[in-house]
């Protein structure tokens, strides 16, 4: 009989009984759920599985949401929101003669099993639909997250990610910007500390090695300090003074002889 659905794969008409909540099609031979077919939601649900081929994702997780709040219980509505959400397509395999899920790009903050729309899903079915969204389920986990080889660790994300790869591993993108906001202070500390190096603490050491130099009468070695300060404090006029008392004596330094009378 024809429950007013088609192959959410190959489109083919499906013929099946609608309270069973599955269905061969005759055209792929894929093993198809059913939603609850009340009330045109075979033509809302032909219509959302449209958009998510299509790739439209955000209008078709709106479609299956609104399929959802009518009846809370349909498994399919769930499923098709999961889809969705992780951006899952389905490609025939000519190999196989079968239709293989494949990762068009999404979020993968959790685990595909661990999201709840996945989870209601299958805990809202029971039997042969069960059986067949927990293997689609365990399918997908394996698409979006292959296992390591035996021995060696998963290599992680080369953080020079393009778009696609951002949104394929958001978490990692968003510990890259929480990383970066608390070292950035860091930085900015560190260069106000070198600026308050250069700009205070090297010139009061200059200063005092200067005063030090004209006192011990090295007016050479003091004028060379007072050159590098500039307009520092009382720079200019000390060093003045260092330089007439460099003219009077003709050396760098005190001459032998004097000091006290």
């Amino acid at each position: 009989m024809d429950t007013g659905i088609r192959c959410k794969m190959c489109g083919a008409a499906l013929g099946a009984d609608p309270g069973s909540g599955y269905a061969v099609c005759e055209g792929c031979g894929s093993l198809i759920t059913l939603p609850v077919l009340t009330d045109g939601r075979a033509e809302r649900f032909r219509e959302a599985y449209a958009r998510l081929k299509e790739e439209d994702w955000l209008e078709a997780e709106e479609q299956f949401a609104a399929l959802v709040s009518e009846n809370e219980r349909d498994p399919e509505g769930y499923w098709g929101m999961a889809l969705c959400r992780y951006r899952i397509g389905y490609r025939w395999d000519g190999e196989k003669k079968e239709y293989d899920p494949v990762c068009l790009g999404g979020h993968q903050d959790a685990p595909f099993l661990s999201d709840p729309s996945c989870r209601s899903a299958i805990e809202l079915s029971e039997g042969v639909p069960r059986r067949i969204y927990e293997k689609e389920a365990q399918k997908i986990q394996a698409l979006l997250q292959p296992p390591a080889p035996s021995g060696s660790p998963r290599r992680a994300p080369q953080l020079w990610m393009d778009s696609e790869q951002r949104k394929r591993y958001p978490s990692l993108w968003r510990r890259l910007y929480r990383t970066m906001r608390a070292v950035l202070p860091l930085i900015l500390g560190c260069v106000i500390l070198l600026l308050l190096l250069f700009r205070v603490a090297m010139p009061a050491v200059k200063y005092r090695r200067a005063n030090e130099a004209r006192e011990a009468g090295d007016y050479a070695l003091a004028l060379s300090y007072y050159a590098d300060l500039g307009e520092y404090k009382d720079a200019p006029a000390l060093a003045a003074e260092a330089a007439s008392a460099l003219e009077e004596t003709g050396t760098g330094s005190v001459p032998e002889g004097s000091g006290d009378s």
